[in-house]
C-alpha cells in the first residue's frame, strides 16, 4: 500500500479549497493507498470538513496536528510524524496546494527501491478554472492535459540529472521506501522555515549511495501563490542549509521514525561523520 502524506496550513479560504481540491482528486486514483493530512500549526479542520473527506476516502483518510501548534512551517518535521503513522511500505508526500495528475499514485508505487520526485507544473487558479472542469464524480479532467505533459517531458527530459540531480529535488511530488527513509531519520527535523528540507533530503540520500530518480511522468498541478522568497533568497538559504548538513552525520535522529536494525543507520553501523564537503 502506498502511504500519501500531506502536510498543511491552513491561514487563509484558498487554501483550505486547495486541500479539499487535492482530496476530491485523490479519490480518483486506482492504486490502494490512505492518505495522511498533517496540521503544521494552522487553523484546524472542523469535525463537518473531516466528515466530508471521510465520505469520499472513508478510512483510508488520516487526520493529526503537530504540536505545538505555535510554531509554523516545519514541513520536514510535520512529514516525519506522518511517516510515523504510515502502514504502506512505500511513502509519496505531496503538498496542499499539489493536485495530482491522473495515474500519478500507481506510477509511484511501481517504484522499489528508489527515491523518486517527479514534475510540478505551475497553474493559477483562473488558468485552472479555464482549462478544466471539475466534477466531484470523475475528478479534474484537463482539456490540454496531454499537451502540457508531453510538453514538460520535453522540457524536462532536456536537463541534465545524472550529476547534481538532487538539486531539483521537490518535496511536493516525492515518493521513496518506508525503511529506508526511517533508517535516514527522516527529513532534517531542526529545519524550521519555508524550502531546502527536500534537497537536503535527496543529498543524504545519494551520499550514502542510494537511488534517486526522476519519473518525467509523474506530474502534480501546483496552484500558484505569493512567493515565500525570491531565488535568490532561496539560492541562499540552500546553501546555508547544506553548509550545516555537512557537519551533521548523514543519519540524523529523530523524534517520530525508528530506523531498522541492521541497516546503514544503526548504531553498529552508523555513519557518524559526513565526509562529503557541501556543494558551493
Amino acid at each position: 500500500m502506498l502511504s500519501v502524506i500531506v502536510p498543511y496550513y491552513l491561514d487563509t479560504e484558498a487554501k483550505r479549497a486547495d486541500l479539499f481540491g487535492l482530496v476530491r482528486h485523490a479519490a480518483q486514483q486506482t492504486t490502494e493507498f490512505e492518505l495522511i493530512l498533517v496540521n503544521d500549526g494552522g487553523a484546524e479542520l472542523t469535525g463537518s470538513e473531516e466528515q466530508e473527506m471521510r465520505q469520499q476516502l472513508g478510512d483510508l483518510v488520516a487526520f493529526v496536528t503537530l504540536e505545538p501548534r505555535s510554531i509554523a512551517f516545519r514541513a520536514g518535521l510535520a512529514r516525519n510524524l506522518g511517516a510515523s503513522l504510515a502502514r504502506g511500505d512505500r511513502l509519496l508526500f505531496l503538498d496542499a496546494d499539489c493536485w495530482p495528475w491522473p495515474g500519478l499514485f500507481e506510477i509511484h508505487a511501481g517504484h522499489q527501491d528508489r527515491l523518486v520526485f517527479g514534475q510540478r507544473r505551475g497553474i493559477s487558479r483562473q488558468r485552472l478554472e479555464r482549462y478544466t472542469r471539475l466534477d466531484t464524480q470523475e475528478g479534474i479532467h484537463d482539456v490540454r492535459f496531454r499537451l502540457y505533459r508531453e510538453l514538460a517531458i520535453q522540457l524536462y527530459s532536456s536537463l541534465t540529472f545524472a550529476t547534481g540531480c538532487w538539486q531539483a529535488c521537490w518535496s511536493c511530488n516525492l515518493s521513496c521506501p518506508r525503511d529506508k527513509f526511517c533508517e535516514l531519520g527522516g527529513f532534517w527535523e531542526a529545519l524550521e522555515g519555508y524550502g531546502s528540507e527536500d534537497q537536503e533530503l535527496a543529498w543524504r540520500w545519494l551520499r550514502l549511495g542510494w537511488p534517486l530518480w526522476v519519473d518525467f511522468t509523474a506530474g502534480v498541478w501546483h496552484i500558484d501563490h505569493p512567493q515565500r522568497a525570491t531565488g535568490g533568497e532561496a539560492l541562499q538559504r540552500r546553501r546555508q542549509v547544506l553548509r550545516e548538513s555537512a557537519r551533521q552525520p548523514l543519519c540524523r535522529p529523530s523524534r517520530f521514525l525508528t530506523p531498522r536494525q541492521g541497516g546503514s543507520c544503526d548504531p553498529e553501523n552508523a555513519v557518524t561523520e559526513n565526509a562529503f564537503l557541501a556543494p558551493r
